[in-house]
């Protein structure tokens, strides 16, 4: 994979080398690989960035509560506490807070698994337009997803991959539910399409 300037190879990468590169992955699996549940809030969103908030060898928790509060509050997490323990939130809600924590380092290339799933329709809308926010100040998102609507609500540009291998590019205009729906299951395609 290339990114900017540098050539990486994600299977080989460490976590820190992605991440100084500018390569963040937002996880499917909220729970069991995105957070650390039994952490607050704040704890989650500075775990990026906590060298920042060590002061003289003391981690300063007001420095990273207020910081976390401005980050979560930027993507509509409620309630907007930094105190809370992550997994008391809803879904929706701890998403945004995964992806509050990654889009602080303001990354090249954003990496999303199955971004919305768990979600309701409200925190979906929600989380599509964050998405689409951040692809539109210039950086890259790649949405790993077998949901044909979410592609089609997020992608410019979906490569649909069989046996490893891609089998087909859809760009533009091809990219709808029903078309992906199509390339993947080879189910029917309305005439209107």
């Amino acid at each position: 994979m290339r990114v900017g300037t540098q050539t990486m190879n994600l299977s080989t990468t460490t976590p820190a080398r992605a991440i100084a590169a500018g390569v963040c992955y937002v996880p499917g699996e909220r729970l069991r690989e995105g957070c650390i549940g039994e952490l607050t809030v704040a704890e989650n969103v500075g775990l990026p960035v906590l060298g920042r908030f060590f002061r003289r060898g003391w981690l300063h928790r007001r420095a990273l509560a207020s910081h976390a509060r401005a980050q979560v509050t930027r993507l509509g997490v409620r309630p907007a506490d930094p105190s809370l323990v992550f997994e008391a939130l809803s879904g929706g809600n701890q998403q945004k807070v995964l992806l509050a924590r990654w889009l602080q380092l303001e990354p090249r290339l954003l990496i999303l698994q199955e971004p919305t799933q768990g979600v309701d329709v409200g925190a979906r809308e929600q989380i599509f337009a964050i998405i689409r926010g951040f692809a539109a100040s210039g950086s890259g998102v790649l949405c790993l997803s077998g949901d044909h609507e979410q592609l089609a609500a997020l992608c410019a540009r979906v490569l649909i991959f069989r046996r490893g291998l891609i089998a087909r590019e859809l760009v533009g205009s091809e990219v709808t539910k029903e078309r992906i729906a199509h390339e993947c299951f080879g189910s029917d395609i309305p005439s209107a399409a």
